[in-house]
């Protein structure tokens, strides 16, 4: 019998727990308000990012098929170390994005690295490698745009356009345009998102697996109907994650 989302959750995150002493039962009813146990509450929000993926209709693939077998992988594989390392990995993404969400809505330096302390808490209990924190940070090359003003290597935007163009926009810069700064930022978004996503199910399902259904994944940029289609659902779902990983960093905040 195919478990359900909660058990798949409690079977991820236990081991996380106990490796620190911690009961996962009292961390997601009535947390503690130590630092290993905040660190845990974080992780937990990896976790349920990760849990997505293991629906047909939440897999990032343009085929049918290759939707029912990344979520059939994704579920079997779910428990395993490197579906621990992908919840641990994906966490890490959300405090980058919350950051860069932060800051790009207007809210000050100051309150935007409460984020990036959570990812610091984080780091000193459930470690990644230089490696992870590297894919993360080129996942936000279309944000860092809105900060150099230089375009990747591929023109992908009416961002883009404007830099390249000036004629593009009736604004003098881009950066003054709300039309194209908004659609720019859909875009880092979306391909932020992306990028890590695609890096955690890698993780989560294993090389072989993931090589079966490579060609069908939507890549970061994907404008196909189809790819814009599932990542307004999957900004639906890490909106929702958003709002746990709030509760936490709150008290981060106030420690």
């Amino acid at each position: 019998m195919a478990q359900n989302g909660p058990q798949l959750l409690r079977g991820l995150l236990t081991p996380l727990a106990e490796q620190h002493g911690l009961d996962y039962n009292i961390e997601l009813l009535e947390p503690n308000p130590g630092e290993i146990n905040r660190a845990f509450q974080f992780v937990a929000c990896g976790g349920w990012l990760l849990l997505n993926y293991r629906e047909a209709d939440a897999f990032p693939a343009g085929s049918k098929k290759a939707s029912r077998r990344g979520a059939r992988w994704a579920s079997r594989g779910f428990r395993s170390a490197g579906g621990r390392h992908a919840a641990i990995f994906l966490t890490q993404a959300m405090a980058a994005f919350m950051e860069e969400t932060m800051i790009r809505q207007g809210a000050s330096i100051e309150s935007a690295k409460i984020h990036r302390r959570a990812g610091e808490l984080v780091q000193r209990h459930y470690p990644l490698q230089n490696e992870d924190f590297e894919i993360i940070e080129q996942a936000r090359v279309e944000y860092r745009v809105l900060d150099t003003h230089r375009v990747p290597s591929m023109s992908r935007s009416g961002y883009h356009r404007a830099l390249e163009d000036p004629t593009f926009s009736e604004y003098d810069h881009p950066a003054e345009d709300p039309a194209l700064v908004e659609g720019h930022l859909t875009l880092a978004s979306s391909w932020f998102r992306a990028t890590v996503g695609l890096k955690a199910i890698k993780m989560v399902i294993g090389d072989k697996n993931y090589a079966a259904v490579e060609d069908d994944l939507f890549a970061p940029g994907d404008s196909s109907w189809d790819a814009l289609t599932y990542y307004a659902a999957d900004l639906s779902w890490w909106k929702d994650v958003a709002g746990d990983w709030q509760k936490p960093a709150q008290a981060l905040a106030i420690s």
